[in-house]
């Protein structure tokens, strides 16, 4: 089956670009699962969500698309964007419709679109809500600024009528109410609430997370460079 192999902190491109099922109708990757029309099909993919200033649609006109401009940075709002693309998503459901939501790697800003959404739409908490997508994908990874935003959204109830914006300034002061880095990387709160990430991945490539089967590309795929992902504050 494509995308199974041993669990590693650095996953395979394999792991990468194959998709992943969250909860039925609802899909994770990276942007390259998006290039490939006939992939999409055989997954039943009807809408996209594309989280990212640097994606563009593959297939204007043949899906369904919702585009979000936004970079993997600390600073940047992704609250401000959860009203329009939870609309976006519930509207697409009500129809039918399979969603796949993915950024340019499927590690941060895809994967923290959905935790949100499991969170909004299931009431969950941040850690039981990541938990499920890390589950389905083991190696997301939502930047520190968004883990945060997250967290305070949680505490907030969820009420988009009590969010007052973000800003690289706003995340390094609530950072330090918060408790400092720690408060708000995303292994370290995970691990503070009682989550084993080793565990949950085990559990998954042992057949108990869900997993999309993709059939190999028509084409060669475009090589993915993992790069280790460090939060500089400065």
């Amino acid at each position: 089956m494509a995308g199974i192999s041993t669990p590693d902190k650095f996953p395979s491109t394999v792991q990468l670009n194959n998709p992943q099922l969250v909860v039925p109708g609802l899909l994770i990757s990276s942007f390259q699962f998006e290039t490939i029309e006939l992939q999409l099909r055989e997954q039943g993919v009807t809408h996209i969500v594309q989280v990212g200033i640097e994606l563009q649609p593959s297939h204007a006109g043949k899906f369904e698309y919702l585009s979000i401009p936004i970079q993997d940075l600390e600073g940047v709002d992704i609250v401000a964007h959860l009203p329009q693309i939870f609309e976006y998503m519930d509207s697409a459901f009500s129809r039918g419709g399979v969603v796949l939501v993915h950024c340019m790697m499927g590690i941060s800003r895809s994967a923290s679109t959905c935790i949100a959404y499991l969170m909004w739409k299931k009431r969950l908490s941040f850690t039981q809500a990541a938990e499920q997508v890390y589950a389905a994908r083991p190696f997301i990874s939502p930047n520190p600024g968004f883990v945060l935003q997250l967290r305070i959204w949680e505490r907030k109830g969820m009420d988009f009528r009590a969010w007052s914006g973000w800003s690289r300034q706003k995340f390094l002061e609530t950072m330090e109410e918060w408790g400092g880095l720690k408060s708000c990387l995303f292994d370290s709160v995970m691990q503070e609430a009682g989550v084993n990430l080793a565990k949950v991945s085990e559990q998954r490539y042992a057949g108990l997370g869900f997993v999309v089967p993709s059939p190999p590309p028509k084409r060669r795929p475009m090589p993915v460079k993992w790069t280790q992902r460090f939060c500089c504050i400065s």
